[in-house]
């Protein structure tokens, strides 16, 4: 098998990073190196980390004397990757056991395929155990050409989709470069468009990553109305659109896709907001699809957005949630495509 080469970011996460090193190294992957970026912690997550780099070559450390933020941390781990495959896990989450050699074997066997990704549980802080793993076993990969993934996503940008717990191929994240320190939310996002932009995707509804949500998520960070959430969101997307899809010869439909259904998102949340009595977020939200896709209003969001357990049972079911769901410090929303 290639070899797998995972950077793992850490700030004061000393009491998770055993369990995430441990997570990977036991993966069953004969060649694979781990590197912890610690953007200058407070607590002993350095000294962990040099205790397990000591017990294990196949570890190594970055301790930077400065907090250089996420995002100097997440390109450190492009830069210093030079396997064949390369994953950047976050140092509070875990991998399920086998996940890296799933993942690895199917972008073997699609050598078009930019990344691979798979569905996701969540741990919480109040369970003293991880979550028993449903049986996978009946669960196969399913693969999409770039062009059609990034249609669906501009179709609809509110549906789910992993942004972590992702195997990339590393030639093709080199191509796609940096994330871009220009977007302080939905990064992660934009740089998913950006790699099926330049290849394929697999991805499979078996879990291949554990969450922990706790107090000290970095999400918690992110207190922004749901109208500042879709601003966010369609900034990465616009982002993408502009730079890395603006030779692509269908770049003008995408971007009428993708600002018909945030503007639609708008327009049905409004309505959410308005029967819920909170008159001004529907007008926020109103206004904010007024300023996207004016055509919303007289070409409402219908057909299958009202079918039962569809779109708009999903969207007001977010909308009642209270704020977006977040992770990593930047909101977003995590689960395999369908």
């Amino acid at each position: 098998m290639s070899r797998i080469d995972v950077a793992i970011p850490s700030f004061n996460y000393a009491r998770y990073l055993p369990a995430c090193i441990e997570s990977v190294l036991s993966q069953g992957v004969d060649d694979i190196r781990v590197h912890v970026i610690d953007n200058a912690s407070t607590d002993d997550s350095v000294a962990v980390a040099r205790q397990i780099a000591a017990r294990d070559a196949r570890v190594s450390i970055l301790a930077r004397p400065a907090n250089l933020g996420p995002h100097a941390s997440f390109n450190t781990g492009v830069d210093w990757a030079t396997g064949p495959y390369m994953m950047i896990l976050c140092a509070d989450d875990l991998l399920a056991p086998g996940a890296l050699r799933r993942a690895a074997d199917m972008l073997d066997r699609n050598p078009g395929a930019a990344f691979a990704y798979g569905g996701e549980v969540e741990w919480h802080a109040q369970d003293a155990e991880p979550p028993r793993l449903p049986a996978q076993d009946h669960l196969g990969w399913n693969s999409v050409d770039g062009t059609a993934y990034l249609r669906r996503r501009c179709l609809d940008p509110m549906a789910n989709h992993s942004t972590g717990m992702v195997l990339v191929r590393t030639a093709i994240q080199k191509r796609a470069g940096h994330y871009r320190e220009t977007l302080r939310y939905y990064d992660d996002h934009e740089m998913m468009l950006r790699l099926a932009n330049l290849g394929d995707v697999v991805w499979t509804d078996a879990v291949l990553g554990i969450r922990r949500i706790h107090g000290c998520n970095m999400s918690n960070l992110y207190n922004g109305s749901r109208r500042e959430d879709l601003e966010h969101r369609l900034e990465a997307f616009r982002s993408f659109l502009a730079i890395d899809a603006r030779r692509r010869p269908d770049a003008a439909e995408l971007r009428v896709l993708s600002d018909r259904n945030f503007a639609a998102t708008a327009l049905l949340w409004a309505g959410a907001a308005a029967i819920g009595g909170c008159r001004r977020e529907c007008l926020d939200l109103l206004s904010f699809a007024a300023s996207v896709d004016p055509s919303v209003f007289w070409r409402p969001p219908l057909g299958r957005a009202f079918r039962r357990g569809g779109r708009i049972d999903r969207l007001l079911g977010q909308w009642r949630q209270g704020r977006p769901a977040t992770a990593n410090g930047r909101p977003m929303t995590r689960d395999a495509i369908s």
